[in-house]
């Protein structure tokens, strides 16, 4: 599995930030369609952070700590991380992700970078969905029971999508 960051990063270098309008919202959004499609196409996730339930949907932490900065602007640079060898922040780099799980994720990407970001905000809050299902339990039982498990995310996925990226 791998880090959201260098997910992140992929994206951001594939696809244009400021044409695109990717705003941390935004790849928050789409890592989180990349994975549940890889949970279901590939049978395995696509990223080992766990996604959380916040206000405007499915959320990775630490992608969202390495853009909050940008707050609703386009990112204009890449998650980093800070390695204690070498004493200084570095870029989290892709080059270990699979070929598959890159490829399946710039098809994702390219399906669903058309929609702005509360566009994908309004899709991920689909009514039976893995975050309606976590965000609508008892508000004082949220802090850890706000993770998004796996298990919803990929059977919602495999109802909702199948194998069919156009379906939405």
């Amino acid at each position: 599995m791998n880090d959201a960051r260098a997910i992140a990063n992929f994206i951001l270098d594939q696809f244009d930030p400021a044409l695109n309008e990717i705003s941390n919202k935004k790849i928050n959004k789409l890592i989180y369609y990349c994975h549940g499609f890889s949970l279901v196409r590939i049978g395995q996730p696509l990223v080992k952070n766990h996604f959380e339930a916040w206000t405007h949907g499915p959320v990775v932490k630490v992608v969202y700590e390495a853009f909050k900065q940008f707050e609703y602007r386009a990112i204009e640079t890449r998650a980093v991380y800070f390695n204690y060898l070498s004493g200084m922040e570095e870029q989290v780099g892709y080059s270990e992700v699979g070929t598959n799980q890159l490829e399946l994720s710039k098809k994702v990407v390219e399906h669903f970078i058309k929609f702005s970001a509360d566009e994908l905000e309004e899709l991920s809050h689909t009514q039976f969905g893995p975050w309606a299902k976590v965000w609508n339990t008892d508000e004082s039982q949220r802090g850890l029971r706000s993770r998004i498990p796996n298990e919803d995310i990929q059977a919602y996925f495999q109802k909702r999508y199948g194998q069919n990226l156009s379906s939405h």
